[in-house]
């Protein structure tokens, strides 16, 4: 594969054209990048946002985190909407492939995206988030390209009924001409996010 730097796209059109496509059997049709959509109960309901979908067979400046496949970041809000502070890892992100495979996010990758200026949010391993503010926070992936993939997340908390969360992504490009899917407020063509975390309304573990 090409070690370029790069980052790459998951066009615009092709997600608005895919939203119904990666919808796991027996859901709804899953959402779209920069909707925004609650997962839980009452009691541990969060607000996500896709805001900004990115593509990158090479992560980090210096020493580097490389990939066979992709790296897939995906720039996501998070907004606690229970009445009570929340505390979130990543394991509740999923991305499943369209032949049923599944996807984890990946741990150790904190310091590569951290020292990566493409990234603008943090990875992280633990969040406590209070209500009603919102946070950014990076989730990379490392899958195979040229395959469509949808976003699972899961409600917070061991034993729920709640559905899960669902975002189309469409298909995972090879990373190739500096363009990327981005939310309602966020650049396009490889420009950087308008908005960065708050970290005043957070306590953290970054991912690494």
């Amino acid at each position: 594969m090409n070690r370029r730097t790069a980052v790459g796209r998951l066009g615009a059109a092709a997600v608005a054209g895919l939203a119904g496509c990666g919808a796991l059997p027996g859901r709804d049709e899953p959402n779209r990048v920069g909707e925004a959509f609650l997962v839980g109960g009452d009691r541990r309901r969060m607000e996500y946002v896709v805001r900004r979908v990115q593509t990158f067979t090479r992560l980090g400046n210096g020493p580097t985190a490389t990939t066979a496949g992709v790296w897939v970041v995906l720039t996501i809000r998070l907004v606690n909407r229970a009445p009570r502070p929340l505390e979130l890892t990543s394991r509740p992100f999923t991305l499943v492939r369209d032949d049923g495979r599944e996807f984890s996010p990946v741990n150790g990758i904190g310091p590569y995206v951290s020292n990566d200026a493409r990234v603008q949010p943090r990875s992280f391993a633990f969040l406590t988030l209070a209500p009603d503010s919102p946070t950014d926070v990076a989730v990379v992936f490392e899958v195979s390209p040229e395959d469509r993939y949808t976003l699972r997340i899961r409600p917070l908390g061991t034993f729920t009924l709640e559905s899960a969360g669902e975002v189309a992504l469409g298909e995972v490009a090879d990373p190739a001409d500096g363009r990327e899917t981005a939310g309602d407020d966020t650049a396009t063509d490889g420009g950087e996010s308008t908005e960065t975390p708050t970290p005043e309304t957070e306590t953290a573990s970054t991912d690494g």
